[in-house]
């Protein structure tokens, strides 16, 4: 079964409208939602903001789903000058950027989990993306960059895309990342870009929002038909 991992409502929804459920499964904090597309089965559920919400979701979801593989999706902060919203990110790694050390320096040298600092996405569920024929808008592949701080200044967009060679900044991925790695579960991570992470992001995310979702959700789908 695959798991599916949505950081907001509003970032699940038009997929949902497509795919519809079967089968709604509340627990604790966390609503589950059980269907197929494309003859793959799945369940998805919202995992909160944030990187200790994303991987209490993620644990809670293996343990009780024990998914063969898992993607997250939602949208992203782009950090790339030729980005515009509703471009899209696939995630060749991820890894956090607002861990810091005064011993190390930038976050991805600075924390290590086991020995690792930096997540790579699985090569099999990254070429399927390869695969895909899609026209609506560029389709960015790079690091994706996870923190618990929203990215709203162009300053800092360029030292993330400089020192850590980032292509987009998230708050959740990296930590679903770990918890996948740890337990042996290959991942995916597709993400929309809402907004360029600048002095602007706010206003650009409200106005974009709900149609990135929309981007996001057609093409998680076309994933889907190649899995």
């Amino acid at each position: 079964m695959l798991g599916i991992l949505f950081p907001l409502a509003e970032e699940r929804q038009p997929f949902e409208n497509t795919v519809g459920y079967k089968k709604q499964l509340t627990v604790g904090p966390f609503v589950y939602r059980e269907g197929s597309y494309s003859n793959v089965p799945m369940v998805w559920t919202i995992a909160g903001m944030g990187k200790v919400s994303a991987a209490m979701a993620a644990q809670a979801l293996i343990d009780r789903y024990g998914p063969n593989k898992i993607i997250i999706a939602g949208v992203a902060g782009g950090l790339l000058p030729e980005m515009r919203p509703g471009d899209l990110v696939v995630a060749t790694e991820v890894c956090q950027h607002d861990v810091d050390s005064p011993c190390k320096g930038y976050a991805w040298e600075a924390y290590r989990h086991r020995g690792r600092s930096l997540y790579k996405v699985d090569e099999e569920l990254l070429s399927l993306t390869s695969r895909i024929t899609w026209d609506k808008s560029k389709v960015f592949k790079g690091r994706l960059l996870t923190g618990d701080r929203a990215v709203v200044s162009s300053r800092y967009a360029a030292k993330l895309r400089e020192k850590l060679n980032g292509c987009a900044v998230d708050m959740e991925s990296a930590a679903i990342a770990q918890v996948a790695a740890a337990n042996g579960i290959p991942f995916l991570v597709l993400r929309a870009v809402s907004d360029l992470a600048d002095e602007n992001a706010l206003q650009t995310f409200k106005l974009n929002f709900n149609s990135v979702c929309g981007i996001l959700s057609e093409y998680l789908c076309k994933v889907l038909e190649k899995l």
